[in-house]
């Protein structure tokens, strides 16, 4: 199986993959596989995560579809609920989403030459856009502390 993507949560205790075929969450230390989630084909849906992002321990991680047989569409983050094993709230983009981060209150997505900041509810709120430099890798870190959130991305003038 094809690794695509790779985060930790918020406290490095914990990481997911992306993969062909769905995603798996470990344990740091020791390292242990937690959850082994393999999607099935479901009609024009394929298989693959290529972006992933964990919200602390909790049963919810974001998702974007990639590799050859995506399960959902690039431009899409799905906010998956592991527990009900389901999408609990999704966001389309008219462009492909290159990086998404997780905190408790915010949902980040990273575009091409956008950051949008949104508030972690039902339904999602846009609360904030910043114009950032085109890149093609979705530059972008969040650490998340318990007296501060520091969010990193490159300006528009490229500083």
């Amino acid at each position: 199986v094809q690794f695509l993507d790779v985060s930790f949560n918020q406290d490095q205790g914990c990481f997911a993959v992306a993969h062909e075929k769905g995603f798996l969450v470990y344990n740091t230390n020791p390292i242990d596989l937690r959850v082994r989630r393999f999607f099935s084909p479901a009609g024009d849906a394929g298989l693959g995560i290529g972006r992933i992002a964990m919200l602390h321990r909790t049963n919810y991680l974001a998702l974007v579809g990639g590799g050859k047989s995506p399960r959902f569409p690039s431009n899409k983050v799905v906010i998956w609920d592991d527990l009900k094993r389901k999408s609990s709230l999704s966001l389309r983009f008219m462009r492909p989403v290159l990086n998404l981060l997780l905190s408790r209150t915010r949902i980040i997505v990273v575009l091409g030459n956008q950051v949008l900041v949104y508030e972690f509810a039902a339904p999602p709120k846009c609360i904030a856009t910043y114009e950032t430099f085109d890149s093609e890798h979705g530059l972008a870190d969040l650490s998340v502390y318990s007296k501060a959130t520091l969010f990193l991305s490159p300006n528009a003038s490229g500083s």
